[in-house]
């Protein structure tokens, strides 16, 4: 049986990405203590600890200042006894500390109010997925480099100390806007898995009857930390690899976003991947086997009456699948274009729960309804070796989309929630 906390309101202080985006991790829970991350409006770094035992809150405690609303905060938890904090935010591209994340390790073990060590990582960098490895060393996958911006990765080779930034996947298009969304996670040997979408705006580039060059989604894994790089079968993969289909994740060539990449107990990787324009009403969960990916959707475990927009995925240390979901109403859509669908005002958070290995799903709402602001934009917590996940953690923004990235951009201000998840 799944059971649900009341939201608690972290702060009425957000910022419009407070709790965006999926692939930087925001809540880790060790040793009977809770910590999140989150932005406070425009790029404040902000966090809280949660002590189980205590049933209390922590003060928020203001950690950094990022480059803006797209700083999204990273946190991991190191392997070691003591299992000190790390984490890693900004920048949005170029200009903020000169195109470089911010790395950081708690002052002390279990506790987020303090940080030290401190040093630069990235290159032209953006949305980092951070993971500490079995092998007691960060990793970190980002969009970076020259534009069109690439699929970067980066090790650490000491505390302070890190690789050169490699290019994993790029697009061959002219410069202009692209994304990825890159995860990475590993299992407990310490194999790494990359994977991230293909997809950019293209539209003066492009026919209205052109395909884009760049459709689909991708994965590789690599047994040494990075040095190099397969398929999924185990083919020799050169770096950076454009998008083919023996390396894509189903559906393949599509025009569908990546919305997260788990690995369960047993060493089975685990991805789900949607469309974002409310255009169809399936979500696909896909899981590789020896004859390769198996698929089935899932979208029909959400209410009928709603349509997924994003989804996130993590696994517990029970083989538990969790998918946080947004989800709309798409009646109530004036049309279908992106635009309209990006933080609607009938958003409303979701969480879809499988202990059968994805065969069936229950589905509840975890935000209370507000027919006035979205709830959107949920970060369900990711594990690894080092914290696996009991019992997950969604965070979630309510409040407007809001308009510009530009820090000087008075954006509105946002409600900031956490929902503790309790299962038997």
């Amino acid at each position: 049986m799944t059971t649900y906390s009341e939201p608690f309101l972290l702060s009425s202080k957000g910022s419009i990405r407070g709790t965006a985006y999926g692939f930087s991790n925001k809540s880790v829970t060790l040793n009977g203590k809770t910590h999140v991350v989150w932005l406070d409006r425009p790029a404040t770094v902000c966090g809280r600890t949660y002590d189980h035992a205590a049933r209390s809150w922590s003060p928020t405690y203001t950690l950094f200042e990022g480059s803006d609303n797209h700083t999204s905060p990273a946190l991991v938890a190191d392997s070691y006894a003591d299992s000190h904090l790390r984490l890693m935010l900004g920048p949005h591209g170029g200009g903020w500390n000169s195109g470089r994340f911010k790395w950081a390790i708690s002052e002390n073990p279990g506790r987020i109010d303090a940080w030290k060590w401190e040093c630069d990582v990235g290159y032209l960098a953006t949305y980092p997925a951070l993971l500490h490895t079995p092998q007691g060393l960060d990793v970190v996958a980002y969009r970076g480099g020259e534009g069109p911006p690439s699929t970067m990765f980066q090790r650490q080779r000491s505390l302070k100390h890190w690789t050169k930034a490699r290019e994993i996947f790029w697009q061959d298009i002219e410069p202009q806007y692209t994304h990825y969304g890159a995860y990475i996670d590993c299992d407990a040997q310490g194999t790494l898995y990359l994977a991230c979408h293909f997809y950019n705006v293209g539209n003066d580039l492009f026919g209205p009857d052109e395909k884009h060059k760049s459709c689909g989604i991708a994965i590789l894994k690599s047994a040494n930390l990075g040095d190099t790089w397969t398929s999924m079968a185990g083919e020799p993969v050169a770096v950076p690899a454009l998008y083919h289909d023996r390396i894509g994740i189903p559906p393949l060539g599509e025009d569908f976003r990546l919305g997260g990449l788990a690995i369960d107990s047993h060493g089975t990787v685990w991805v789900v991947t949607g469309d974002v324009d409310a255009r169809v009403r399936n979500i696909s969960l896909s899981h590789w086997t020896s004859g390769g990916w198996v698929t089935r959707d899932i979208g029909g475990f959400l209410p009928r009456e709603r349509m997924a927009v994003d989804t996130f995925l993590t696994i517990d240390s029970k083989d538990r699948l969790h998918l946080a979901v947004t989800a709309l109403l798409p009646d109530t859509l004036k049309d279908k274009a992106v635009g309209t669908v990006w933080g609607h005002a009938s958003c409303e958070v979701f969480h879809m729960v499988s202990a059968d290995g994805g065969e069936t799903f229950t589905c509840r709402q975890v935000s209370p309804t507000d027919p006035d602001r979205a709830n959107w934009l949920p970060n369900i917590s990711k594990g690894s070796p080092s914290h696996p996940v009991e019992k997950p953690v969604i965070l979630y923004t309510r409040g407007a989309s809001g308009a510009f990235c530009d820090p000087q951009y008075k954006e509105p201000v946002t409600d900031i929630y956490c929902v503790f998840v309790e299962q038997e």
